[in-house]
């Protein structure tokens, strides 16, 4: 049986919502459901830019921006 009790006791989230919503903007932004290897890249180097961007300015202590509720 699927129990959270371990990760609600280390403050981890219970759910992989986060995994999944990424996943999803990910697709979304490539916009289509089998593109060419040479797209895949560049859209990877895209996110990855995107990705250390954020690293950095979370280490700089910048505050993270509100999330919007839908």
């Amino acid at each position: 049986m699927w129990n959270c009790y371990e990760r609600v006791l280390k403050n981890k989230p219970r759910t992989n919502n986060s995994v999944e919503g990424w996943h999803h903007a990910f697709n979304s932004a490539l916009g289509a459901n089998h593109v060419t290897i040479w797209k895949f890249i560049t859209f990877l180097k895209q996110e990855q830019a995107l990705q250390e961007v954020r690293l950095e300015k979370l280490i700089s202590g910048e505050p993270s921006p509100k999330k919007k509720r839908i």
